[in-house]
Parts: structure tokens; C-alpha cells; sequence
């Protein structure tokens, strides 16, 4: 440093203190790791990030916050139409998610306010793998002379504010990059394959499904269901089932769903549970399946409703679309710093992939319901269940949904605008008249 004059202030995040550099003239160490808490006897330049995150909650509402900033930015943007596909405005089954970033990247924006108080930072360094915290720096950093520093982060992200959780979708795409549709020559002769009849092969030469007597399981329990007058079908989670007990036995269930299901059979009503991420191929999953003929796992219904024409699903042109929305950059700024493209890549990280998979399902969900006609479609979590909902809703299927968790004003699945492109169940059982309230005033 030159004799005489002050180092340029330094903001220089990192996860835990082990990770902080030595002390430097300007330099402030912020440790992300929200547990942490320092010792009389700690180095000073080194602070939790936690007392800044406790001050912003104390003076401001982010969840609601957030909602209030992201309905109008979308709606400028065209988000409703953009991701419209089979009818279904899709940009609500990602619109929590959006949610989630946005309130991360306000509160990252304001975590730097708060630290850097009446100094700004001349360098903001941030470590690698927590995208929102880079995007609010960088948004910072844009209108004024700060440089932003990604250094490679050295331990896993372990503050709650890491990044938002998106559906899955196999490996990230690039963003902008949208994948091109194949050609159409290419495209017209993969149909006309489909078409043309396989050649006969005699019985030594076909090979053999190592799961077929799993299939015939699942086969006889369609057809026991198919067509029976009442049928209940539902859709359900095992993998967040819950051990309930009774003083008949303790079993394994949707805590919510279940007991209705269990009084609609006591009335000799057919019953039939979609059971997500269950795949009747792996062994722990069929230990379930098998103990329950009831269940169905989403990887038969990928099997039997499925169509070769569903690999031609492409969502390419709703990427596209959101795409256009990232050049155009309509701006969404949080105190003085423009984080919109940060919300946009959220959006896009589950395009196309993610959308493509839902749509297949759309229309699995529908062949499923045809062939068995079942009266009603009964679930919780309807906000993530798009598919199914949107199914039953172009096939005339009612639906049912009951609560499944707790539901405030600001809660993003239940705070909307009506839409007809919105698929929402036809009743939605709830705990009692404050959520029915709610529902009511802020659900549409």
C-alpha cells in the first residue's frame, strides 16, 4: 500500500472463518456460515454475516415483500404468456421458485447495504456457488465503480440462503442458450419409423422384461380399477409419508390423505394412489408397492400411458420466449440495483428440460384417466401437481385438493390472480375459516 493513503474499502465474503485471509488494511471478512458466532478473543475484521441478515428482518417484510415486487415485473414481462404451453400458464407451477430468488437477492442487496453502511465497497468478492449472492454484488456493483471477485469456493454452501431450490431437471442448461427443435425432415422420419410395424421374432429371440411379473401386478390392479363406478384416484408423495398410528396398526402414510381415503374405502369406493418418484424397477421402491394394492408408481404410468410421440414434446419455443424476456430486460430494482436477470436465470434453468417433462406427464396423466375413469382426482400439494390438475381439468375430471401445510396471505401457491390458463381444483378443503379466509381474498 502507498505511504499515506487509506486501503480502498473490501467486502470479501466466505463460508466459514477458517476460509477468511489474513488481516489487510479496508478489508472486512463476512462469514456466511449462519451458526457461526464470534469469541471475545476473534479477530475483528471477521463478522457473521447473521447480525446483518437479523437487522434487515427486523425493519422489513421480505416475504411479502418479494411477492408485491414480482407479480407486477411479471406481468410486464409477459411471464404469463411467454411460458404458455398445452393451455397451461406454466410460469405459476415456477413461480414460488421465482419467489424464492427474489426474496434471496433482496436480502443479499440489503446485506451489503447494511455492512457496507455510509462507505461502499470497492471490492465486493463473493466465493463461487451461490449465484445470488454474486447477482445482487454484481446488480451493486453495475452503477457504480465497484469490481465484483468470484473466488472458487473451498467447503459446500451451508447458509440457508444459498441459492433457491429448483424442480428437477437433469443437468442445468446454459442460459440464454435455448436448444434448437430438430429439423424437420428429421423430425417427419422419426414418426414415419414409429410407424412401420417391428419385425416378428419368435419367443427365444424377444427379450426378457426382468420386471414383467411386476408389470402383471400393476397390469391386474388397472383392470380391477378400470371403469369400477366411484373410483378415487389420488396422487401422492411417499417420500415425505409419515408414520401415523392408530389403534388398529402404525402405518406409513400421507397423514393428510390417507384417512379420507380410508373412510372412502370403508364405503366400498375403489381406490387408486399415483405414487410419485416410486419406481417399480428398483427393489426398496417395490418393497412398498407390493405391500400396498393401492399404489401405483409414476414409473408404470411412464410405461403403460406413455407414447413414442411424447419424445417429441419440445419446449424450446417457451425458452425462447423467456429468452426474449432476459434481452429485453424489464427491470426489477430493489434499492437502486437492478436484479431481474437473476430472477430470469432461475426461470431459465428449467428450460426446456424441466417443462418438457411435465408435458409428457400432462399427457400421460390424461391417457391414465381415460382408460380407467375414475370420478374424482383427490390430492394435497395441488400447487406442485400442475400436470395432474391440469389433466383432470382438460379431460372434465373434478378435482379435489385438501390443505397439506399452513397458508398465509403471502404464501406464493395460494396468492394469484384467477387465470383460465391457471388450472386450480375444483375444491380445496382447508382447516378451518382463517385459511378459508385466505384462500378467498388473496387466492382468486
Amino acid at each position: 500500500m502507498t505511504p499515506g493513503r487509506e486501503a480502498a474499502p473490501r467486502l470479501v465474503f466466505v463460508p466459514t472463518p477458517a476460509e477468511a485471509g489474513p488481516p489487510r488494511d479496508g478489508t472486512r471478512y463476512v462469514v456466511l456460515d449462519t451458526a457461526w458466532t464470534p469469541q471475545p478473543a476473534d479477530r475483528e475484521d471477521i463478522v457473521p454475516v447473521r447480525r446483518a441478515i437479523s437487522a434487515i428482518l427486523g425493519r422489513h417484510d421480505l416475504f411479502d415483500e418479494a411477492l408485491g415486487r414480482l407479480d407486477p415485473w411479471a406481468a410486464e414481462a409477459g411471464l404469463d404468456d411467454a411460458m404458455l404451453a398445452d393451455g397451461v400458464a406454466w410460469w405459476y407451477r415456477l413461480r414460488p421458485f421465482a419467489w424464492y430468488a427474489l426474496h434471496e437477492a433482496i436480502l443479499w442487496r440489503r446485506v451489503i447495504g447494511e455492512l457496507e453502511d455510509a462507505d461502499p465497497a470497492a471490492v465486493l468478492e463473493v466465493p463461487a456457488g451461490r449465484p445470488l449472492l454474486e447477482a445482487a454484488a454484481r446488480a451493486v456493483g453495475a452503477g457504480r465503480a465497484t469490481a465484483v471477485v468470484v473466488t472458487p469456493a473451498k467447503t459446500p454452501a451451508s447458509s440457508p440462503a444459498s441459492g433457491s431450490t429448483l424442480p428437477a431437471s437433469g443437468a442445468p442448461s446454459t442460459w440464454p442458450a435455448v436448444r434448437p427443435r430438430r429439423p424437420l425432415l428429421i423430425r417427419m422420419a422419426a414418426r414415419v419409423r414409429r410407424l412401420v410395424r417391428p419385425p416378428v421374432r419368435s419367443a427365444a429371440q424377444r427379450p426378457v422384461d426382468p420386471y414383467r411379473d411386476r408389470v402383471a401386478i400393476l397390469d391386474e390392479r388397472v383392470r380391477w380399477l378400470a371403469g369400477r363406478p366411484g373410483a378415487v384416484l389420488s396422487v401422492a408423495q411417499p417420500r415425505i409419508f409419515q408414520v401415523v398410528a392408530s389403534a388398529a396398526a402404525e402405518r406409513v402414510v400421507d397423514p393428510q390423505l390417507a384417512p379420507v381415503l380410508d373412510r372412502l374405502a370403508e364405503q366400498d369406493l375403489p381406490i387408486v394412489v399415483i405414487g410419485l418418484e416410486l419406481d417399480h424397477r428398483r427393489d426398496s421402491d417395490w418393497r412398498i408397492i407390493a405391500a400396498d394394492p393401492t399404489l401405483v408408481p409414476v414409473s408404470y404410468v411412464r410405461v403403460r400411458w406413455g407414447r413414442p410421440a411424447d419424445a417429441d414434446i419440445d419446449s424450446g419455443d417457451v425458452a425462447a420466449r423467456v429468452a426474449a424476456i432476459a434481452a429485453i430486460a424489464v427491470p426489477l430494482v430493489v434499492d437502486g440495483a437492478d436484479v431481474s436477470r437473476s430472477i430470469v436465470d432461475v426461470i431459465g434453468r428449467s428450460l426446456p428440460g424441466w417443462l418438457d417433462g411435465q408435458r409428457r406427464l400432462l399427457r400421460q396423466a390424461e391417457r391414465l384417466i381415460d382408460e380407467i375413469g375414475p370420478a374424482v382426482l383427490f390430492l394435497n400439494h395441488e400447487g406442485i401437481r400442475t400436470p395432474w390438475v391440469a389433466a383432470a381439468r382438460h379431460v372434465g375430471l373434478p378435482v379435489v385438493a385438501v390443505q397439506h401445510g399452513v397458508i398465509y396471505p403471502t404464501h406464493p401457491v395460494y396468492r394469484h390472480a384467477r387465470l383460465a390458463t391457471f388450472p386450480l381444483p375444483d375444491v380445496t378443503c382447508v382447516y378451518g375459516p382463517y385459511e378459508r379466509e385466505v384462500v378467498l381474498q388473496h387466492g382468486g
